[in-house]
């Protein structure tokens, strides 16, 4: 794995390169701990792209610094608890058509 100071650099280079400056330095530690989340999560799905176990490979972006819950549904690709909802929803309409009909 990278050391301290390797990940630092990473992290001063991506705050640059996506713009990023936050209000505090709680705020600051706070995103710190989900990019590195993200990054580590990255890391390891790439070791198993490279090693064949996986078709495509990940990368950091613009929404590294962020928890699922602050995310947009994008490209289609809804969070867990959005596609839930929309089951319940899906299963009260059918309740509601049985009890009608």
């Amino acid at each position: 794995m990278s050391s301290p100071s390797s990940i630092d650099k990473e992290w001063e280079e991506w705050k640059t390169e996506f713009e990023r400056n936050y209000k505090s330095p709680e705020e600051e530690a706070y995103r710190r701990g989900i990019w590195e989340k993200t990054r580590e999560m990255v890391l390891k799905h790439n070791k198993r792209a490279d090693e064949g176990k996986e078709t495509w490979w990940m990368g950091l972006n613009d929404f590294s610094d962020k928890n699922p819950d602050e995310m947009p549904c994008c490209h289609g690709l809804c969070r867990e608890e959005e596609e839930e909802e929309e089951e319940e929803e899906e299963e009260e309409e059918e309740e509601e058509v049985e009890a009608d009909g």
